[in-house]
């Protein structure tokens, strides 16, 4: 392979510019989770797990959502899903109801007071 006297140089230049960009993308994310942080104590979400949080986000995506498609979309048992969700109902973060659809099936959906904080949450997240 032969090689060209400039090229050193532009393979140099390239590597420089890719972890100027990398920095730049670290010191991004940081700020970002530093905002996304503060917005979680400021809500009141600090109290939550990662692994609740993640259902919440989860069901707010689907919204009603039945525990034993939440427990396959969360990769968990639905044990753990059902004992997640009553820690959840409890706080009065979710609500557990029966399906329209087929009363023997449960569903779960974010309270309307926890979609308040969460609508608020996502427009302060951008902040």
């Amino acid at each position: 392979m032969t090689t060209y006297c400039g090229d050193t140089d532009i393979v140099k230049q390239a590597r420089s510019i890719f972890s100027a960009t990398l920095m730049i993308r670290d010191r991004m994310f940081r700020v970002h989770v530093e905002n996304i942080n503060k917005q979680i104590r400021k809500q009141g979400f600090a109290e939550l797990s990662v692994p609740q949080l993640h259902m919440l986000m989860t069901i707010r995506k689907g919204k009603d959502v039945h525990v034993s498609e939440l427990a396959n979309l969360l990769g968990v048992s639905p044990p753990s899903v059902s004992a997640m969700v009553d820690r959840l109902v409890e706080k009065g973060i979710i609500l557990r109801e029966h399906s329209k659809k087929d009363r023997r099936k449960v569903v779960v959906r974010v309270s309307a007071a926890a979609e308040k904080d969460f609508a608020e949450f996502d427009r302060n997240a951008m902040d």
